[in-house]
């Protein structure tokens, strides 16, 4: 195994692993610096509305719409939209978080139920966090 390997391995142990926290409810979100989003191959509207998405805490839901705005980019919530169908990492980049405007889920990839699997998951977690006096989630 040459040493580029070795690190790729390494990289995708860490991904397993912290995904593995998130499942267990003992790591909810991530932060655009632990991502480096500068460095991941999207265009600058991907990467200001991921980056704005990485701001919202674990169980909040917000509109295409709103995350639009936030990001700066209004009334782009279809760009919105689109940017979160093409999310190369979801759960990490917590699409699920975006909702349509009328508050109905929307979609999640092949399987919408996912998507309120993962706010429910968050749910849970974030009230049992808050249960035991414990404020932060990463």
């Amino acid at each position: 195994m040459c040493a580029a390997e070795g690190a790729d391995r390494v990289a995708l142990e860490r991904w397993v692993q912290q995904l593995e926290a998130y499942f267990r409810g003992e790591r909810l979100a991530w932060t655009a610096d632990e991502l480096d989003l500068d460095e991941m191959p999207f265009g600058s509207f991907e990467r200001n509305v991921y980056r704005t998405l990485l701001s919202i805490p674990p169980a909040v839901t917000l509109s295409y719409g709103t995350l639009a705005d936030m990001a700066g980019y209004p009334r782009a919530a279809r760009a919105v939209g689109n940017a979160m169908a093409s999310n190369p990492v979801p759960i990490v980049v917590p699409c699920h978080r975006v909702v349509r405007s009328d508050g109905s889920l929307g979609r999640y990839g092949d399987d919408p139920a996912w998507k309120e699997r993962l706010l429910d998951h968050e749910q849970r977690h974030v009230a049992r966090s808050v249960a035991e006096g414990h404020d932060d989630e990463r």
